[in-house]
């Protein structure tokens, strides 16, 4: 059966069940109407999300039903809302925590003992939690909080040569013409620029960063340029007055596999760098042996091809340190953590704490009191795998980045709540959800199959 069967098949049972009335514990919430919803089997439901029976059903307005719908939770991947907001940052926020559920906490870190970490957090203040759920510590001297993040709307985007060209769609942008799609982002000089794309047929997509025509696709206009295909991407400069300059090439043999990706440049202007991520995965970096010609802060899209679809969501671009995520050491003898710091030296021993802005280090010879504001990074248990989530965990990501895993007890208009095997109970404004996820592991062991990727390349990652 279809797809498309099988969604009439779903809104014909659901439309006759009549469960509007249902005694939820979100009650009375009133459904966005941007949203959407999408299943285990790769299809999804446009709407509005207007309540939640935590760990049994969620109730979904779709525009063709006279009433909500009711479905069971264990059939969702996720919902995705067409609308979020930021959680606010504090100067104070200057860490990411990962744990071994998968949770990304942004904040301060107040102290560390030998059994428990305290830290701020925009999202739900003062927290804490076991030392030994955290995987690693990543300092954040610099801004990490995204320049541009979206879409949200076609709002701010210049399109050419006719709006027709790239069409707005629940938080996306699709095409199936030759044309561009541009925004000013406030590139930094140290930036990591990132977004999917899904196609059929052959991808054929251009990418200008660091530029100053957000218009037209100019080859006048200094910026660099990537020629991103069905299992390669190139670079080149482009000089105003000077003309083209090849940079280099890259294979990606996994997008001649699959018809989608997350792509991902991480640039450093000091250095004349453009490093390339796919799927999260390293491919390679190209140095510009001229120095960085390109001084603009837009960037620009421009499908190559008539007909094949294409579609380019979860665009981000944000401030970058020039550090490399992939530099996790070897796994180490147990409790032995180990300290990067900022001249690019490294400690290792037992990591007896944090306090009053210095972290201990016990050493084979010492100890050392080494001030936060040196320490780039923190592994606790370098190589650690994630664990498994538990049975009935969702996990709610937050717009500009950060997420948390827990089990609701609460979902309303206002806030969402639940237990969180880190923290314990915390609350939350349920507008800072960009979104939620459901059944973690199966929808993992079905990305992981193959199996979303085949049978829709439009399902989001």
């Amino acid at each position: 059966m279809s797809g498309e069967r099988k969604i009439k098949s779903a809104l014909k049972m659901w439309a006759s069940s009549l469960l509007a009335l249902l005694c939820l514990s979100s009650a009375g919430v009133t459904a966005r109407g941007d949203d959407i919803l999408q299943l285990l089997d790769g299809s999804s439901l446009h709407g509005g999300l207007s309540g939640l029976e935590p760990g049994k059903s969620v109730m979904w307005q779709h525009p063709a039903a006279t009433t909500p719908l009711q479905l069971k939770t264990d059939n969702l991947r996720q919902v995705r809302f067409g609308k979020a907001e930021k959680p606010p940052v504090a100067e104070n926020m200057t860490c990411r925590l990962m744990f071994d559920n998968g949770d990304e906490v942004f904040g301060n870190l107040v102290q560390m003992d030998e059994k428990t970490v305290e830290l701020d957090t925009a999202f739900a203040g003062r927290l804490k939690a076991p030392r030994s759920a955290v995987q690693s510590i990543r300092f954040l001297w610099k801004g990490f909080i995204p320049t541009y993040e979206g879409p949200s709307s076609p709002d701010g985007w210049a399109v050419s040569p006719s709006k027709d060209i790239w069409r707005y769609e629940d938080g996306a942008f699709f095409s199936t013409a030759v044309g561009s799609l541009g925004r000013d982002v406030n590139m930094p000089g140290k930036a990591r620029i990132s977004f999917d794309i899904a196609w059929t047929g052959q991808l054929s997509l251009a990418l200008a960063i660091y530029t100053d025509s957000i218009e037209r696709f100019d080859f006048g206009a200094s910026s660099y340029m990537f020629y991103i295909g069905s299992g390669y991407v190139n670079v080149q400069r482009v000089q105003s007055g000077v003309g083209t300059t090849h940079i280099g090439q890259a294979q990606v043999n996994s997008m001649r596999e699959r018809n989608k990706a997350r792509m991902e440049f991480r640039v450093n202007r000091d250095t004349a760098t453009i490093a390339l991520y796919v799927d999260g995965e390293f491919i390679t970096q190209w140095r510009d042996q001229g120095g960085f010609v390109a001084k603009g802060t837009g960037i620009c899209f421009f499908s190559q091809r008539m007909g094949p679809m294409m579609r380019l969501t979860n665009v981000r671009v944000a401030e970058w340190d020039g550090r490399d995520e992939a530099q996790m050491p070897e796994a180490k003898p147990e409790g032995v953590q180990v300290l990067y710091l900022v001249n690019s030296d490294q400690a290792e021993g037992e990591l007896q704490g944090v306090q009053e802005g210095k972290a201990n280090v016990k050493t084979d010879f010492t100890t050392l009191k080494i001030p936060v504001e040196r320490i780039t990074d923190i592994y606790m248990r370098p190589g650690q795998p994630m664990t498994n989530v538990l049975a009935g965990e969702v996990r709610a990501v937050f717009a500009g980045g950060g997420s948390v895993t827990f089990t609701i007890d609460k979902w309303s208009q206002d806030e969402v709540s639940g237990q969180n095997r880190n923290f314990g109970r915390v609350s939350l404004k349920t507008a800072w959800v960009r979104r939620l996820q459901f059944n973690l592991n199966r929808a993992q062991e079905l990305e992981e199959s193959g199996f979303l990727r085949k049978d829709n390349p439009w399902v989001d990652e």
